[in-house]
């Protein structure tokens, strides 16, 4: 047979992980184990990917076992893999399930023993979260820092990877952290939530965070306006697709269908209809019937108001024609209620 070494072994494992192999990666492992060469961490973890990318969650769980028993450096996006890979386990059964939870917050406590060896500093107290806005004349970011955990609220036509640079730089000034990692990113034109890490890429809270993302823990709700109708208020829809992201002419990434991507699966449901003043109602349904003119008002002997010199306000463009009250944990900006469904869609946050 061929005389292979390591670099060739570890070209044909990472191989194997790309094409789904699962069977061909174990046992080009056990041929490195019988050849006494030493396989390293990113051998490892392909075989852990590729096991976990089949569902095959037990060998998944016994080569991540491995991986850190031999490399106990935290590893989020391999564990992210095993925990899928067992949430997808024997139909009817949750012990994969709990076994996959049981093994995160197991490595959690692990990397983090790992850090306070390490001189990392750890006193046991957790200080309470607190609120941040750094504004000036280009952008303004709002974000609330939790202990590890840093969640910006993103403006609109502002893209995720500039504005993490913006932060680092003020966070670096106030002595807030030194590093901060991303596990998710926000489309440029999109404005919401990114969650980040307080530590670079190999701290247990960014390695953690990394985790539930890679592990399909975290929901993702946004809210749009759509140009058309999609059925009455409650309907809702499923959209199975599969994503890849690609670096547009303008440098920036962006998420597009491609035919052999990343699952993605998304939900959508309709919270409120809005009906345009000036457009026929066409399909939507019959015209309504005119109203007959209003007789005129009786004279009256007060004089009237003299004429305002600013002008009036413009119509709006859109008309409420349906909305069903829904809880929200946000205030509305212009009545302040706890929900912003007595409000038109120019109040929505």
């Amino acid at each position: 047979g061929l005389d292979l070494g390591m670099i060739e072994l570890g070209a044909a494992v990472s191989a194997c992980e790309k094409g789904n192999q699962w069977e061909y990666a174990l046992h080009l492992l056990r041929e490195m184990d019988d050849s006494r060469l030493n396989a390293d961490a990113i051998v490892i973890s392909a075989v852990t990917v590729a096991c976990a990318r089949n569902k095959k969650w037990e060998h998944a769980l016994a080569m991540y076992a491995r991986l850190s028993t031999e490399f106990p450096d935290p590893r989020g996006i391999t564990l992210g893999s095993v925990i899928v890979a067992c949430s997808s386990g024997p139909s009817g059964s949750t012990e994969s399930w709990k076994m996959a939870v049981a093994l995160l917050d197991n490595e959690l406590a692990r990397w983090q023993r790992s850090e306070r060896g390490a001189g990392a500093r750890n006193d046991g107290i957790q200080p309470p979260p607190f609120f941040i806005t750094f504004d000036n004349n280009e952008m303004k970011v709002e974000m609330i820092v939790y202990p590890g955990l840093l969640v910006v609220l993103k403006p609109a036509n502002l893209p995720t990877d500039f504005m993490i640079e913006y932060l680092q730089i003020h966070l670096r000034r106030y002595e807030i952290a030194n590093d901060i990692t991303r596990a998710s990113r926000l489309d440029t034109d999109t404005t919401g939530v990114v969650c980040m890490a307080l530590g670079d890429s190999r701290s247990s809270a960014a390695n953690f965070l990394i985790s539930q993302f890679s592990g399909r823990l975290v929901t993702k709700k946004y809210m749009a306006l759509a140009s058309d109708t999609f059925g009455p208020v409650g309907s809702k829809f499923r959209c199975d697709a599969s994503m890849k992201t690609i670096t547009s002419p303008d440098g920036m990434p962006r998420s597009v269908i491609v035919p052999n991507g990343e699952a993605a699966i998304t939900i959508f449901e309709v919270v409120g209809n809005f009906l345009r003043s000036d457009r026929p109602q066409g399909p939507r349904g019959p015209p309504a019937a005119p109203r007959p003119p209003a007789s005129p008002p009786p004279p009256s002997s007060r004089p009237p108001p003299p004429p305002s010199s600013s002008p009036p306000p413009p119509p709006s463009s859109l008309t409420p024609r349906l909305w069903q009250r829904r809880p929200s944990s946000r205030s509305c900006r212009r009545s302040r209620l706890p929900s912003c469904a007595s409000c038109c869609a120019p109040c929505w946050p």
